[in-house]
């Protein structure tokens, strides 16, 4: 998956005129959504971007509404919850909400994996990383156009496993 620096930092005018950068969830979701889209071609999956729970009453069983699900609609086939947050959103209550999300989805939607997605290149602490391996299987921090690093959630250690610093 190829994803351009324009969609991980967005250029905006300050009150100044000057051009800086910000980390834009919705701007790297939708591209993160269209990337994703290609990538499932024609598999049966399904990804619906934050599914609306009138739409569907097995989501009635949950009050949580995730960043992006796969799965096969009509079937009991539930591949993935994901949340994608800005990495210099520091606010653990907000990652304590998508680690809920992804426990309830899990337990009570049957999806197999949860991933969460942080992009933008300021480090995770370590607070934050144990917080968020309460709820997910792989967490992928996307800090730059060339630098992806993956960890991945270890039951028997209770750990995270750093995958190739530099995996795409």
């Amino acid at each position: 998956m190829e994803m351009d620096e324009v969609y991980l930092e967005q250029p905006v005018l300050n009150n100044d005129q000057e051009i800086t950068h910000k980390h834009i969830e919705r701007v790297y979701a939708y591209e993160f959504y269209h990337q994703l889209r290609v990538a499932f071609g024609n598999s049966g999956y399904i990804i619906n971007g934050e599914p609306v729970k009138s739409t569907n009453s097995i989501y009635y069983q949950t009050s949580k509404i995730p960043d992006f699900i796969i799965h096969k609609p009509g079937s009991h086939k539930n591949l993935a919850v994901i949340e994608l947050k800005s990495a210099f959103n520091k606010n653990l209550v907000s990652f304590n909400k998508d680690v809920e999300t992804a426990l309830e989805f899990k337990s009570d939607l049957n999806y197999e994996i949860s991933i969460f997605i942080c992009f933008g290149n300021t480090a995770l602490s370590e607070e934050a990383k144990d917080q968020l391996m309460r709820g997910f299987n792989l967490i992928i921090h996307h800090k730059s156009e060339n630098q992806i690093q993956g960890f991945l959630y270890s039951p028997e250690k209770e750990a995270l496993i750093q995958l190739h610093p530099n995996s795409q």
